[in-house]
């Protein structure tokens, strides 16, 4: 008994003491995000700024439906149905994006941020707008009405027999737009003309 006791004892004094708890400390104090603060002014745009990004933003959609008509016409002329038919929709799908971006960009343009004559030039593009939204929308409809006529190959033989003439319209509808946009371009000085020297004449 007493052997067992004093091996009992000599356990105990073997292992190590329990150690206190220790507190948890505080985390330091995050910095705040720039991230999810952003401040005001770094969303915001001048009259000015805005007014630019929509000419911008309407004269690239215009450019794109130029670009994927021309794409629908050559396969008018040579590719096969199912190409011609992924042409036609390609252009329709430009097309509304260029009303679409009409659409929402026009309120943003300013109409007293600028001196009086790139004003003037400025509010006659935007009076111009809504004929180029019809332009647009129309050739969307355009498309979906031949798209309506059933089978494949019934579609592509009307678009093949349409393509020349929605090209004629296209081209008159973008006249008028081109013509304000070079007025824009002149009036806010960013046409500016090449300095050409004057030819000396000869004695």
């Amino acid at each position: 008994m007493i052997i067992f006791t004093a091996f009992v004892l000599s356990v105990a004094v073997q292992q190590p003491a329990p150690r206190p708890a220790q507190q948890p400390q505080p985390a330091p104090p995050r910095p705040p995000s720039a991230v999810m603060q952003p401040s005001s002014s770094a969303q915001s745009k001048s009259p000015y700024d805005s007014t630019v990004a929509v000419l911008s933003d309407i004269g690239t959609k215009v450019a794109e439906v130029r670009a994927t008509y021309e794409l629908y016409r050559r396969a008018a002329f040579n590719d096969p149905n199912g190409a011609l038919v992924a042409r036609a929709r390609l252009y329709q799908t430009n097309c509304r994006a260029l009303s679409a971006a009409i659409e929402k960009g026009e309120r943003h343009i300013c109409r007293s941020c600028l001196p009086h004559d790139p004003q003037t030039t400025i509010d006659q593009y935007r009076a111009h707008l809504p004929a180029l939204r019809t332009v647009a929308r129309q050739c969307a409809t355009r498309i979906d009405r031949l798209l309506a006529r059933g089978d494949e190959s019934v579609v592509a033989s009307a678009m093949r027999a349409d393509a020349r003439t929605e090209g004629d319209r296209l081209v008159a509808g973008l006249r008028p737009y081109e013509a304000q946009v070079t007025n824009v371009r002149r009036a806010m000085g960013w046409d500016q003309q090449p300095n050409v020297p004057t030819p000396r004449r000869s004695n």
